[in-house]
């Protein structure tokens, strides 16, 4: 049958499905579809059953939600929390919703954190499990993102282009463990210094899989002291 052929031939190079094709005996154009359509669903399931496939809809999914959950959280109140509009009749179904929604978005991200301490174990300990997520799905994948350099991880998910007038500019980064710990005038150097520590993770997690976690964590904490010793 078609789709026992589909799931055969998963995994072989283009040649090697041509050739595999012309041994077949000659198939009815229906029958000819049906193979094309066993060929691609086989070839979709074996992407999607990778684990770095799967983290990265799991984190284009988990953005979406955070999105949609702040939109809710504004029109709430603007809307619901205001005793004489029309909408606050609905304040109770409203907080129904959100909590359920909430949930399903905890539970997503818990999902999403552990994906990515798997794939990722040093870029998820120094920047954070979810901030390693985002950058490995804005990248296109673990390879791609370690074979960038710091700089262009620094501005993965910026929404402008840095300039001189307006400042450094940080993409998901600015999200990233112990940045809250650097005073709000050192956090530029603290994101390039971040950003150089998770290329040198990245690269550990897609290339030697060594563990480098306690090496690259001692590093962006004395960096941290570092940067708040010269506030103070």
């Amino acid at each position: 049958p078609a789709a026992a052929v589909g799931a055969a031939v998963v995994g072989l190079s283009p040649a090697e499905v041509r050739r595999a094709r012309e041994a077949l005996p000659p198939l009815e154009p229906l029958e000819e579809r049906l193979l094309v359509l066993a060929l691609g669903r086989a070839a979709l399931e074996e992407a999607m059953r990778s684990p770095e496939e799967m983290l990265v809809s799991l984190t284009r999914e988990e953005e979406r939600l955070e999105r949609a959950l702040r939109r809710e959280g504004n029109a709430a109140e603007q809307f619901v929390s205001v005793s004489d509009s029309t909408l606050a009749a609905y304040a109770e179904e409203w907080a129904v919703f959100r909590r359920a929604f909430a949930r399903h978005h905890s539970e997503l991200e818990g999902r999403l954190r552990s994906l990515a301490r798997e794939i990722a174990p040093n870029l998820s300990a120094v920047v954070g499990a979810k901030v390693a997520a985002r950058l490995i799905a804005l990248a296109g994948g673990l390879e791609p993102l370690a074979r960038g350099d710091s700089a262009r991880l620094q501005l993965l998910g910026s929404r402008r282009r840095p300039s001189r007038d307006r400042g450094p500019r940080f993409g998901v980064i600015r999200i990233a463990d112990r940045m809250s710990d650097v005073p709000d005038d050192r956090r530029g150097a603290y994101a390039r210094s971040l950003a150089a520590l998770a290329v040198a993770a990245a690269r550990a997690d897609a290339y030697t899989h060594a563990d480098l976690t306690a090496k690259l964590l001692v590093r962006r904490d004395r960096r941290v002291e570092s940067l708040r010793r010269r506030r103070s």
